[in-house]
């Protein structure tokens, strides 16, 4: 997959959700008017360009209580599953049958037929439109217009008249943005909700309902049916997906803590101060590489010849080593204060000198 595409995590927590009204299903048995309804939602996983990656059915038999026994269903999904119950149920091509207490039922399937909406995603830097491809690396003012055009229609008979009527979907798209990346998040159709880290935006419309009521002019400009939304921020675009960046943050903690506290050293120490000459044989034989004396505590599974100054103790004791290191630590202060007083005299002295000759 381009790696450019998951920018954003615009990587689309999903897409659209169309939500299809109540649908009357097929009892065994029992007349359709049994009191059993379907109600169905389309989940998309899109790209960063509004493309189809998967889809995702979700069913719900809603059962009155009326309709007990078998259930049967007209559906093309793939994969079919039951998600809250324990019902089964047989398949015989379109045909799904559901054994059921006369409890609703809910399940789900996948599916890869063409979608009756297509949505599509401009983005603008600054106002200036853009690729998702080309926002990796850049950072500024992001306005992001999600279009959606509605391909269900029927023409219909209203007053002897020809009518074109869109079947009525309502569009939900949903993203996830982090925080440490964007600000200033807005939307002009939908919510924008703070949770953490993460900003979550949920854009609404519904493609083709304002063609289908045929509004006068004065009544379409009261009323607002949004076709699409628009969702702006301020933000930094990522050039590596999500999962890479965690993978870095990780390593880079543990060089942090492995070799924080070396980075700020400009030039090879006088001496190394070890506790355990054996846990650290890799320091002991990295300093005799470079001649660096070592002080350490030496314990009574260590060599001492491989220490230039040792100090015998436990160092498996914590209050030994605390008391040994403690030391040490005051040690080094101690000379290092000698060392500035020191300086600070001698830059005395040269000053003084030089007041004298002038």
């Amino acid at each position: 997959m381009n790696r450019n595409k998951k920018i954003l995590n615009v990587t689309m927590a999903a897409g659209m959700a169309g939500v299809l009204g109540p649908t009357p299903v097929i009892a065994a048995a029992q007349e359709a008017d049994n009191g059993v309804s379907k109600e169905e939602t389309v989940y998309v996983n899109a790209t960063a360009e509004g493309e189809v990656k998967d889809i995702t059915v979700s069913d719900w038999l809603k059962n009155s209580g009326s309709a007990e026994g078998d259930v049967s269903d007209v559906s093309d999904l793939e994969g079919i599953k039951n998600v809250k119950g324990d019902e089964t149920f047989t398949q015989d091509g379109d045909k799904v049958t559901w054994n059921t207490d006369s409890s609703d039922i809910y399940y789900q399937g996948t599916s890869n037929k063409e979608l009756p909406v297509d949505m599509k995603i401009k983005y603008y830097l600054d106002d200036q439109e853009i690729t998702p491809e080309e926002l990796a690396g850049k950072s500024g003012h992001l306005r992001m217009e999600v279009s959606y055009t509605n391909k269900s229609k029927k023409t219909v008979k209203v007053d002897k008249k020809d009518v074109e009527v869109y079947s009525p979907f309502v569009m939900v798209t949903g993203m996830i943005l982090s925080s440490d990346n964007f600000s200033n998040v807005t939307i002009d159709n939908g919510k924008v909700i703070s949770d953490g880290d993460k900003e979550m935006v949920v854009g609404v419309a519904v493609p083709g309902l304002k063609n289908s009521l045929d509004l006068s002019d004065d009544l379409s400009d009261k009323i607002d049916i949004p076709e699409g939304f628009t969702m702006e921020a301020d933000g930094t675009f990522d050039v590596l997906p999500k999962k890479e960046v965690i993978e870095l943050r990780k390593e880079l903690a543990k060089l942090q803590k492995n070799l924080g506290g070396i980075k700020e050293m400009k030039r090879i120490p006088d001496a190394i101060f070890i506790v355990d000459p054996k846990k650290e044989r890799i320091c002991v034989q990295e300093a005799h590489t470079l001649g660096i004396p070592l002080i350490g505590i030496c314990d009574t599974n260590c060599d001492p010849e491989e220490l230039d100054y040792v100090i015998p103790g436990n160092d498996d004791a914590i209050r030994a080593v605390k008391l040994i290191v403690s030391k040490m630590a005051d040690a080094v202060i101690e000379a290092k204060q000698g060392t500035a007083e020191a300086d600070g005299e001698i830059e005395a002295e040269s000053e003084e000198f030089a007041a004298t000759e002038e």
